[in-house]
């Protein structure tokens, strides 16, 4: 691959295009969970941008015009909850 086609830049704000949603073949909204689990809310970003039904086929992150990581959000969060749901249960018994 060339240099340009490596493109490393610097990931820039989120210019709330929607097209990460637009490709998104489970119909998911990749930019909420990149939201909420950048401020750290992982259950908001697991409801609102439905995180666990993601299949990380990497559609929204490949046509990002931002170049935000949503892949990298999408699985943090979902680690995250696993988490919080481990300790849920831990919490009950």
């Amino acid at each position: 691959m060339s240099k340009k086609e490596v493109c490393a830049e610097a990931p820039t704000p989120c210019l709330n295009c929607g097209k990460c949603a637009d490709v998104c073949p489970m119909h998911l909204m990749p930019m909420n969970t990149a939201f909420y689990s950048a401020a750290g809310d992982y259950e908001t970003a697991a409801k609102l941008g439905g995180t666990l039904a993601c299949i990380e086929c990497g559609a929204c992150e490949y046509v990002c015009p931002a170049r935000r990581p949503l892949i990298q959000a999408i699985r943090k969060t979902k680690a995250e909850m696993r988490n919080i749901q481990q300790a849920k249960k831990e919490a009950a018994k």
